[in-house]
């Protein structure tokens, strides 16, 4: 049986992952994690919130602050019969799972994705984890699910218009969101094979509100700010909407595919980070805006 992690922004994009769990899934005490059984595999699913620096904090707190090599103490779970049969806290791997945007012409709305590596605009560059990859599109494909392998990149603020986009196709990057690149590179430090998975909500020339107007300093939406965001462009933000729920709807179709097959890696692939020498940003990932408007 697999222990696995998976991080998501929002309570939305963690439902596609949650409605597969079978009875006896359990909420911890913050309300940001759910545990329970996905066919072979004991799950737990933990929200992050938007942005990088919630991100972090999230798995830092998921992967290290639980870790019990540290000495420190972890959400507690029940110890009901079914329950009490899973695997140790820590995970054997964890998946970042969600939305995200295309920053290129030849990806559509719709199509999923699967990170090879995850960069951020100043040039930082963490890999994703290759045999799990390659375990995860074995999964897919057998279910007749097809997916892109792509470079992704993160970033704190949204890139809603095309020009924005294009600067950052610039670093090889084909989707972009806001999450993904902190929780890797968190995972690889505590040496836990990661891989992202995400769905593409909105197209590159896809209109958008202006949802950075409604951040704030922490990254998230302030609630006024938004809804303001999303009245100046009402049928932007229809068609946004109508387009994430369907985005994720095949990321429930593909999770439910991966986590009913066994995910165990035949080997470790993934290092810890002082450890690797890495000099590259050719590769290129998504933003997280379609989730923007989903999660309003």
């Amino acid at each position: 049986m697999g222990h696995v992690y998976t991080f998501s922004a929002s309570s939305r994009e963690a439902r596609a992952v949650e409605s597969l769990m079978e009875r006896g899934s359990y909420r911890g005490v913050s309300g940001l994690r759910t545990r329970g059984r996905i066919g072979s595999n004991d799950v737990t699913s933990i929200i992050t919130g938007m942005g990088p620096s919630n991100a972090r904090r999230s798995a830092e707190a998921a992967l290290q602050d639980d870790n019990p090599a540290n000495g420190s103490s972890a959400v507690p779970f029940p110890t009901t019969a079914e329950l009490a049969s899973m695997s140790p806290r820590m995970p054997s791997l964890a998946l970042v799972i969600g939305l995200a945007g295309s920053l290129t012409e030849s990806i559509q709305e719709g199509e999923l994705v699967i990170y090879e590596s995850c960069v951020t605009a100043e040039g930082h560059f963490e890999p994703c984890s290759k045999q799990l990859n390659n375990r995860i599109i074995s999964s897919l494909s057998g279910a007749g699910i097809p997916s892109r392998l792509v470079a992704g990149i993160s970033e704190p603020r949204i890139a809603g218009t095309r020009d924005e986009k294009l600067e950052l196709a610039k670093t090889g990057a084909a989707a972009v969101d806001m999450e993904s690149h902190e929780i890797v590179a968190v995972s690889r430090t505590v040496g836990v094979p990661i891989a992202v998975l995400r769905v593409i909500s909105d197209n590159m020339d896809k209109a958008m509100p202006n949802f950075n107007a409604a951040l704030n300093s922490d990254g998230e939406f302030a609630p006024v700010a938004l809804a303001l965001a999303c009245v100046r462009r009402p049928l932007a933000t229809a068609g946004l909407l109508v387009s994430s729920r369907r985005a994720l709807k095949t990321l429930t179709r593909a999770l439910n595919a991966i986590l009913n097959t066994s995910l165990e890696p035949a080997g470790q692939d993934v290092i810890k980070v002082d450890s690797i020498m890495t000099s590259h940003v050719g590769h290129g990932h998504t933003q997280n805006q379609g989730d923007q408007a989903d999660r309003a």
